[in-house]
């Protein structure tokens, strides 16, 4: 984040205003594409949401190890989620 930043010049510095920066939603949308140029139309990315917050190894989201928390994932982000297929 902080060398996308540098190299951009821009001056968000928490990741709410990150997430919410026109030029870093630029760069994700180029990388989301990206990946999707190379997926059949079933796997591509349709919807996505940026959050304003980082989830860290060992919080509610993600365990020491990296993965995901899915049922605590799904009730803190319930309406989130639902957004995406509405």
């Amino acid at each position: 984040m902080r060398t996308f930043a540098q190299r951009n010049r821009l001056t968000a510095t928490t990741v709410a205003e990150f997430a919410k920066n026109p030029e870093v939603l630029a760069a994700i949308e180029q990388g989301v594409a990206a990946a999707n140029g190379k997926l059949s139309r079933v796997e591509q990315i349709k919807k996505y949401i940026v959050l304003p917050e980082v989830w860290e190894p060992g919080s509610e989201v993600l365990t020491a190890t990296g993965k995901l928390e899915r049922t605590p994932i799904a009730i803190r982000y319930a309406d989130t989620i639902e957004s995406l297929y509405a």
